[in-house]
């Protein structure tokens, strides 16, 4: 996968740590924050400029297909962790799912959004049966992990479905931390 390629190219870091701070540039470049974007950014003064092209490439990937991208990004760069639990759903079984699951008007809630891949499965199967899941959709996601609130909002702000995406612990309902909006 290309992205990871640039990643491996950035030295100084393990990959994992260059994938959590890239996911975190690229939502603190959506939703402004300015200060938070430049504490990572000062890390990589010789490599700054690969983070928006990876974000670009990214890009691109949903413009050949929906798919879980970034979950799959994730495990390549040996970002699964078998203490916690931390392994993504394969793309072709969310999808499976989806298509058992879904009706035409879908307002979803993901109480472990991991990378959002459950969500980008419906999406699909939406557009597979001609429905404009931008319009149809919407989504409440949650995670405990600060990285998999990231990469899911990316996605869903990268995919134009009208998501909330926060770090809360869906079994006690705490709110944890951060609160993104799409759109």
């Amino acid at each position: 996968m290309e992205v990871v390629d640039v990643i491996n190219t950035i030295h100084g870091y393990h990959p994992s740590v260059v994938f959590r701070d890239w996911v975190e540039l690229t939502a603190m470049a959506f939703t402004h924050n300015d200060e938070q974007y430049l504490r990572i950014a000062s890390k990589y003064p010789n490599d700054i400029n690969k983070f928006p092209v990876m974000t670009a490439m990214l890009a691109m990937m949903f413009e050949d297909r929906l798919d879980d991208h970034l979950g799959k990004i994730y495990m390549e760069c040996a970002n699964s962790n078998s203490r916690t639990g931390q392994f993504f759903t394969p793309f072709h079984l969310s999808e499976l799912v989806a298509g058992l699951t879904l009706n035409e008007d879908v307002n979803l809630c993901e109480p472990s959004c991991g990378s959002g891949g459950m969500i980008i499965a419906a999406a699909k199967t939406l557009q597979d049966r001609g429905i404009n899941y931008q319009q149809k959709m919407h989504v409440t996601a949650y995670d405990v992990d600060l990285t998999c609130v990231y990469m899911c909002y990316i996605q869903m702000q990268l995919l134009g479905i009208d998501a909330t995406v926060a770090q809360r612990n869906a079994l006690s309902i705490d709110q944890i931390g951060e609160v993104f909006r799409t759109i």
